[in-house]
């Protein structure tokens, strides 16, 4: 009802800043909370409140915090310049789990949080591969409206947690997707059967050729049999992506 209101789905389900939307996973990485953080709340969203996948709101990567490192407040005011009091705080390392939980639950509402642009310095010592990784996606997203629009959390897994593997899916004819993620810093399992539990018709096709899409870009993990279950390995902290075409 709230939505035929006006309101929207909000990002995070709330304030965006990390100071206030807590650390119900820990990492050491700002980028793992805020992914993290984004996919339970979809989860709850699609899950719970029934959102079709248009409404999901994406939120890559994390916002600065507000207070400042250098010990002031500058930008709640009083100080006419406030965008160099803080570090650049871009995480080079965590960034791609955030961008993909962003793809992988809300591709088709893809919000930037920051862009590591605060200067033309840091800009120039982002390297190209990241920048290149980052505008692929984004392009991926392009050519995948359609499934995107039917992507749902995978109904036998369960929502994101420290001791397991979550994950959303889509599937459009005789294609489909899986983005798979393990928050917790242990290798993860998770039992996958190709059905209606990805959003595959009963009866589509009794094979299907699984692509890993990340984080090794195109290896063939051969062909799967629907119905049947298929583990698969999440590394520690990690996310795995991975492309279904039917065979037959």
């Amino acid at each position: 009802w709230y939505q035929l209101a006006g309101s929207y789905a909000e990002p995070l389900a709330g304030d965006e800043n990390p100071e206030t939307y807590g650390v119900p996973l820990p990492s050491l990485h700002a980028d793992h909370v805020a992914g993290n953080n984004l996919r339970i709340v979809n989860h709850r969203y699609a899950r719970e409140q029934l959102q079709p996948p248009a409404r999901l709101p994406g939120f890559a990567f994390h916002q600065t915090e507000r207070t400042d490192d250098n010990g002031t407040d500058a930008c709640f005011g009083g100080v006419e310049w406030c965008w160099d009091s803080n570090a650049r705080d871009f995480d080079l390392v965590g960034y791609k789990f955030s961008l993909l939980s962003s793809i992988g639950t809300a591709g088709l509402n893809n919000v930037f949080a920051m862009v590591p642009a605060r200067d033309a310095e840091e800009w120039s010592k982002i390297p190209d591969a990241d920048k290149a990784f980052i505008k692929n996606w984004l392009a991926w997203t392009d050519a995948h409206l359609t499934c995107l629009g039917k992507m749902q959390p995978v109904a036998t897994l369960g929502v994101p947690a420290w001791d397991g593997v979550d994950g959303f899916a889509c599937v459009d004819g005789d294609k489909g997707f899986v983005f798979l993620f393990n928050p917790g810093p242990v290798l993860a399992n998770a039992s996958l059967v190709l059905d209606e539990s990805l959003g595959l018709a009963n009866g589509t096709a009794s094979a299907w050729n699984v692509t890993e899409l990340y984080p090794r870009d195109g290896a063939g993990l051969g062909s799967w049999a629907s119905g049947e279950p298929a583990a698969v390995e999440v590394g520690a902290a990690d996310a795995r992506v991975l492309e279904l075409a039917r065979a037959d």
